[in-house]
């Protein structure tokens, strides 16, 4: 599993490379390399520290739903696998997070099909923090505002699908009949009664009161890539910007959102009249410092992990079987 894992990170991390030199050519790699010259780097500790904000706001979110499913890890062991699943940032909508389950599982024993479901739970609340700033967002930037709100369509709808219990259980029993698909049907069915579980009104309420600060800082982030870049910027601008540009990302399933939060993080900020370099400068830097940041983050977590915990042996022997499970 690690060599997989070090094989798509190499994989990704060239598509990306990809995607920046190709914003380098679209701007003029000399005037790209001019703007990086007025960046003031006494904001950067900020800015990372702004980043990191959002780290530890998503590990308490993590943690509570750990501790809504009763599963008994302690806070240490707990803040080292969220950090370690960060390194899995570069997967599809971060689904490659469930690594952060398969730890779990080695270290208490819990069955990944009863923990899996807070990876979904992460992604959807994240979500739906990212619909509210856009929408906030649009005060100043009236822009893009069909997004957010087809967003927030789908949210109600998807809410009210999960909370339909009778629909579940009706579909679950028919596929309990069959007996090759018996033993998937009951793994849904702990995977489905844990989802309602993580995602009641209440707790939907506390998680999503996380999420939103988490993501916000990160929006302040990028509102200060620009004072860094002395660049005069709306802040309500700059957190829809980027609220709007990781929506599109998320959307679009590719591994972290490569090409499309890039292109959209571009062409908005060309809209509020931000000029060509500045605009993937900026778009360059605040990836950097986000996104980048989470993997260098998680990569040397899990790093460590191998060492500490002798997890060697365990991702040489994960199989897609027990990733399933």
């Amino acid at each position: 599993m690690w060599h997989k894992f070090k094989g798509r990170l190499i994989i990704t991390t060239a598509g990306a490379i990809g995607i920046f030199f190709l914003l380098g050519m679209y701007a003029d790699f000399q005037e790209v390399r001019t703007s990086f010259r007025h960046f003031q780097w006494d904001f950067l500790p900020l800015i990372l520290g702004l980043a990191f904000v959002n780290y530890v706001l998503r590990f308490f979110k993590w943690n509570f739903y750990l501790r809504v499913l009763g599963v008994p890890l302690n806070a240490k062991e707990s803040l080292a696998i969220f950090f370690a699943g960060l390194a899995m940032s570069l997967t599809p909508a971060k689904f490659g997070e469930v690594l952060k389950s398969f730890l779990v599982k080695q270290r208490c024993g819990v069955p990944m099909s009863r923990t899996a479901p807070i990876i979904f739970a992460e992604r959807f609340t994240d979500f739906v923090a990212l619909v509210v700033l856009a929408l906030i967002g649009l005060v100043s930037f009236h822009y893009g505002w069909y997004v957010p709100l087809a967003s927030l369509v789908c949210i109600v709808l998807f809410f009210g699908l999960i909370s339909c219990r009778r629909f579940w259980e009706g579909l679950l029993s028919r596929g309990g009949r069959f007996p090759k698909i018996a033993k998937w049907a009951e793994r849904v069915r702990i995977a489905y009664e844990s989802t309602r579980h993580l995602l009641s009104i209440k707790r939907l309420g506390l998680a999503v009161g996380l999420s939103i600060p988490a993501w916000l800082a990160e929006g302040f982030a990028y509102f200060f890539v620009f004072r860094a870049l002395d660049v005069p910027f709306l802040l309500l601008g700059a957190i829809f910007i980027y609220s709007f540009s990781t929506l599109v990302g998320a959307v679009t399933m590719l591994p972290g959102g490569l090409g499309g939060t890039e292109g959209s993080l571009v062409a908005l900020a060309m809209m509020r009249g931000v000029t060509k370099p500045v605009a993937v400068s900026s778009t360059l830097l605040v990836r950097g410092c986000t996104l980048w940041f989470a993997i260098l983050l998680g990569i040397s977590v899990l790093l460590w992990h191998r060492r500490k915990w002798e997890t060697a042996a365990v991702f040489d022997t994960m199989t897609e079987k027990e990733t399933a499970r």
